[in-house]
């Protein structure tokens, strides 16, 4: 089943919820059906692989990895 964000028209309270196919779904604060489905978006996995660290010297003053101090 999927999972759904709505926001309620007559109390605005946020929620999720379980929605199966043979229900619609209602408000747990005020069980008023007037809702509105809210955007939500996902964090898909990526295929990418993690870098490994980068083991070069990092410059004392700025930071960076020899960064422009090292190099003057």
């Amino acid at each position: 089943m999927p999972i759904y964000e709505y926001k309620c028209r007559e109390c605005d309270t946020a929620f999720e919820v379980l929605v199966n196919t043979t229900g619609e779904p209602e408000c747990p604060e005020c069980r008023s059906p007037r809702l509105d489905k809210q955007f939500s978006t996902f964090a898909p996995k990526s295929g990418a692989p993690i870098p490994e660290p980068n083991n070069a010297p990092i410059c004392q003053t700025c930071g960076v990895p020899e960064g422009p101090c090292a190099l003057n």
